[in-house]
């Protein structure tokens, strides 16, 4: 039974971790009653460890929607397996529900600081068990649903960022040629002309103009023309070395 796997109706897994082979087989009869079939067993905080991927090296994930952690067991002990399951993030939202024969201020503050939700106590009753496990695992659906809108979020504002960035480019570039245009000119000229007179360095400033480029446009036509502004736009891209150097149309 400890390694049984079956499907649930709700699609939620439920990892039981219990050195007692009699409460094992009372949890599974009760959540069976209330429709959970998802239900994965450990007979101790080692095969739990071993399911959640703890146990070896590198780490690996298991899915798993809320845990039923027995507190005393022999071995590794319930508050210290909670404790080694919430250290991985992987589990950090996932809810830890404490099972114990005593419910003394220190052993519950114990599992209360180790990472548990919550505890219910023995002899197990099945009305309390099934509203337990019902709330933490509609809060485990909630807190789903919540990550996968940060998500959504997160992916939603990268992709304006990255808009946003490719906007401000085609803002500054010439549609034609590529280079620089007139607005970019204007704000790297008063740029470079704060620099050089805080440098005290001679700034350039060439104009430049393509002879007979009317006749040549005339001659050829407008899309020839166009190809030639690319090529001298190209050329000239090509000859500029320094970081200050600019090219505009």
């Amino acid at each position: 039974m400890d390694d049984r796997h079956t499907s649930s109706r709700t699609g939620m897994k439920i990892l039981i971790v219990d050195d007692s082979i009699h409460v094992r087989l009372q949890i599974q009869a009760f959540l069976a009653a209330g429709g959970y079939r998802d239900l994965i067993f450990a007979d101790s905080a080692a095969q739990a460890f071993a399911y959640l991927g703890i146990a070896g090296k590198p780490f690996a994930a298991a899915e798993v929607d809320l845990i039923l952690m027995d507190i005393q067991m022999a071995g590794t002990d319930g508050i210290e397996a909670t404790q080694t399951i919430k250290s991985k993030s992987a589990y950090k939202d996932v809810p830890v529900l404490m099972i114990t024969g005593e419910d003394t201020e220190e052993s519950l503050e114990k599992a209360f600081s180790a990472g548990a939700v919550d505890y219910i106590t023995k002899p197990l009753r099945k009305l309390e068990l099934l509203a337990r496990v019902g709330s933490f695992l509609m809060l485990r659906q909630e807190t789903i649903k919540r990550k996968e809108r940060e998500q959504d979020l997160i992916n939603l504002t990268a992709e304006l960022r990255k808009a946003n960035s490719a906007l401000s480019r085609i803002a500054e570039l010439d549609g034609l040629t590529g280079i620089a245009n007139r607005r970019s000119f204007d704000q790297m000229l008063q740029r470079e002309w704060q620099r050089a007179s805080r440098s005290g360095e001679p700034l350039a400033l060439l104009m430049i103009d393509i002879d007979h480029f009317k006749l040549y446009n005339d001659n050829y036509g407008h899309l020839e023309g166009d190809q030639c502004l690319k090529q001298v736009a190209r050329t000239m891209s090509e000859v500029i070395q320094r970081p200050g150097d600019c090219i505009a149309r």
